[in-house]
């Protein structure tokens, strides 16, 4: 099977927020601002390749699931932004 170089790279982002979410679930939830801020980075990384991919396979009901997680964790990112520079 040969995989084209837009693939490797699409399966490597998404290997990111595979990554992240190991990575935010081991530690239980609970990062600091700036860890939280890379494990939103590495899952967004990861959920516009899936958008990428999903689009590419004409998959709309998984490419309209991975939009809203993306607005999601955007969400999230910018409030943890917003809570820690309140608090500074």
């Amino acid at each position: 099977m040969y995989l084209s170089t837009t693939q490797i790279v699409l399966y490597a982002l998404i290997a990111t927020q595979m990554a992240s979410w190991a990575w935010f679930s081991w530690k239980g939830g609970k990062l600091s601002n700036n860890k939280f801020y890379l494990f939103s980075g590495g899952m967004m990384l990861g959920q516009v390749a899936t958008c990428f991919e999903t689009y590419t396979f004409k998959a709309w009901g998984t490419l309209s699931i991975q939009v809203f997680f993306f607005a999601f964790t955007l969400f999230g990112a910018i409030m943890r932004y917003r809570e820690a520079k309140r608090t500074r």
